[in-house]
This record gives C-alpha cells, structure tokens and sequence, in this order.
C-alpha cells in the first residue's frame, strides 16, 4: 500500500520513516478503539467515544475513519471553532467523546 501512495504524496514524505509512523498511528488507534472502546489516554482521563445517535454502537467502518482522518495534520483546530468541540474525525465518522 505505501508503494502505491509514495508517489502521490508531498514531498516531506520522501522519507519512508513518515509512511510507518503514519501507518502504526491508524493501526494503533484502530486496534485500540475497536478492541478496548478506549485508547490509553481516553482511559487515563475517563472518556470514551460513542454514536452521535446514542442508541446505535459505533461500527468498525466509523473507527478505522476516525483513525485515518487523525492522521492529517493541524486537523483538531477545528476542534477551537465549533460549539461541540468535535474533531472532523468525529464529524466525518459522526462520533463524539464523553465522559464516562
């Protein structure tokens, strides 16, 4: 799959160490969240991510988006400019984080 992107994207991602970080970034997160429900740090600070319609169970599709849309840079500004300081993770996967 890296092949496949590398020469599509920008140029500070010449170096390949980018490509990995990036790639165990989404895996951790996605791992994390479908297995636990939780990520480390959601769990020191008592917080969980749940469906923006509270009866459905956030799908696998919605935390591997969540995941992806994490790895773009300067993405969580928008967290600063909306009255539900909602990523665009959790706007795209239509999420939010609680507490617990």
């Amino acid at each position: 799959m890296a092949a496949l992107l590398l020469p599509h994207l920008p140029d500070y991602f010449n170096n390949r160490f980018h490509l990995v970080f990036m790639t165990v970034w989404v895996i951790y997160f996605f791992l994390m969240e479908v297995l636990f429900k939780t990520t480390l740090g959601k769990r020191m600070m008592s917080i969980k991510t749940v469906s923006d319609n509270k009866e459905e169970p956030v799908t696998i599709v919605r935390y591997f988006l969540r995941s992806l849309v994490k790895c773009i840079p300067m993405i969580n500004i928008i967290l600063l400019f909306n009255k539900n300081h909602k990523g665009l993770h959790d706007y795209i996967a239509s999420t939010v984080v609680i507490e617990r």
